[in-house]
């Protein structure tokens, strides 16, 4: 099984940290007109690819809002998007990552290109979405933060540290991220009623989320 992602050291865990503050402080700062002005939340929630999200929904059992929460999160719905590890596409998933979960999943793999494609990639990340939330038994957190830095830094973590709540998660961005997600899949909840009408049934549509 790959790992999915893989910690690049304090310097990149400094910058990423800060990067993040500062949107956190952009938010804060803009909050009052978000709140007041829900097509101003749009602009900061945007639901793009609608109709592969809800198939991707549909066939992973994952609940629709919360598979637009990481793709906002992890590429900001840019399907070109790159990461500094070379992970790929909407969902951010590194090749090796995509063609096990193709394997696994029976879907078709026609290379690390494809994960440029919105429908393979949230039908892809939306699998793999389901895969660590029933490893971690459905605890959004935990299995959030596994595809965040992969689910054997969350293994090592329980291990050394017990039970992980959001506030015990040790990597800054990694809490950051969760968070962002967490909150994301509420606005997509409260801004696109379709998403709630249509969210699938089932221990994975409604996960435990634990923060």
């Amino acid at each position: 099984m790959p790992v999915h992602r893989r910690w690049k050291g304090d310097r990149a865990r400094l910058v990423r940290w800060l990067r993040s503050w500062a949107l956190v402080l952009g938010i804060l700062l803009l909050a009052p007109l978000v709140v007041l002005l829900p097509p101003v939340q749009r602009l900061f929630f945007p639901l793009h690819f609608q109709e592969e999200l809800m198939d991707a929904a549909r066939h992973t059992g994952v609940d629709p809002s919360l598979l637009a929460a990481v793709a906002l999160a992890e590429s900001g719905f840019r399907p070109e998007a790159v990461s500094e590890q070379g992970a790929l596409g909407l969902m951010q998933l590194l090749p090796s990552t995509g063609e096990w979960v193709a394997h696994e999943a029976g879907l078709p793999w026609r290379g690390p290109s494809s994960l440029r494609q919105p429908e393979v990639s949230l039908r892809s990340g939306g699998w793999y979405l389901a895969w660590l939330l029933r490893r971690f038994e459905g605890d959004q957190v935990l299995a959030l933060a596994a595809y965040n830095v992969g689910q054997h830094t969350v293994d090592d973590w329980r291990v050394q540290r017990g039970a992980l709540g959001l506030p015990e998660l040790p990597y800054p961005e990694t809490r950051f991220f969760v968070r962002r997600v967490l909150l994301a899949r509420d606005r997509y909840d409260s801004l696109y009623p379709e998403l709630r009408s249509s969210s699938p049934d089932g221990v994975l549509a409604r996960a435990r989320s634990a923060g």
